[in-house]
């Protein structure tokens, strides 16, 4: 993970990439002056599961184990962080949700498109990155990618890909011609305060209509058959 993190680039994920100004910097997948900053508080620091120490191994009374992943005192400033925009797209595409924007409002249709696009582009920049290191490293050492197990995994991110190039596709067109549709947005409401937050861009186990879909492992064994 640590070397997978050493090894990704700085890229700008706005489709209009030509017009990028400015450094790629650390854009913040959280709002850094909303959400980052209520939980930090004066101390400006959160806790962060980190992926640079090694996951603890924890052998369990029925025989197996679980994996838990330890957690650092993060600075705001880095909480959250991927190098994915650039200055002027970071502070622009955003714009409805951070520094100045009003609260999250239910019925706003663009913010709730800038939610779900910064939920998605995170995990699309991090799984983009995943693939490309990994070729980049078969050809260092094409012996040991060969594996069955990391032919698997190539596999499996190949497939990530494939379901993600459509959505990010619809993204961009949304963003660049700014009418903010094509998504359906479920609001829950907690009525009290929590001290965590969390963002994800994940595939469901079924469809709206119940119905079980194909899941990523069934393809995988079926493409190692």
């Amino acid at each position: 993970m640590e070397l997978m993190r050493k090894s990704m680039k700085k890229i700008c994920m706005h489709p209009e990439q030509a017009q990028c100004k400015g450094r790629i910097k650390g854009a913040h997948a959280l709002q850094n002056n909303k959400i980052i900053t209520l939980l930090a508080g004066e101390g400006r620091h959160v806790y962060m599961l980190d992926s640079k120490k090694k996951p603890l191994i924890v052998p369990m009374l029925n025989g197996k184990s679980e994996v838990i992943v330890e957690v650092s005192r993060t600075s705001a400033n880095d909480a959250t962080t991927e190098t994915c925009f650039c200055d002027l797209h970071d502070n622009t595409v955003f714009a409805a949700i951070e520094k100045g924007a009003p609260d999250f409002e239910e019925t706003n249709e663009k913010m709730k498109f800038i939610y779900a696009y910064k939920a998605f582009i995170f995990e699309y920049y991090k799984q983009r990155m995943s693939i490309d290191i990994f070729r980049s490293m078969f050809v260092k050492q094409p012996v040991a990618f060969k594996a069955p197990t990391m032919v698997g995994f190539y596999r499996m991110l190949q497939l990530k890909m494939k379901e993600f190039e459509p959505v990010k596709a619809h993204f961009d067109e949304q963003i660049l011609s700014k009418t903010y549709g094509g998504i359906e947005t479920c609001v829950i409401k907690i009525p009290e305060q929590i001290k965590f937050a969390v963002y994800s861009y994940i595939a469901l186990d079924y469809d709206l209509d119940g119905k079980k879909l194909n899941t990523l492992l069934r393809e995988l064994c079926i493409g190692l058959l």
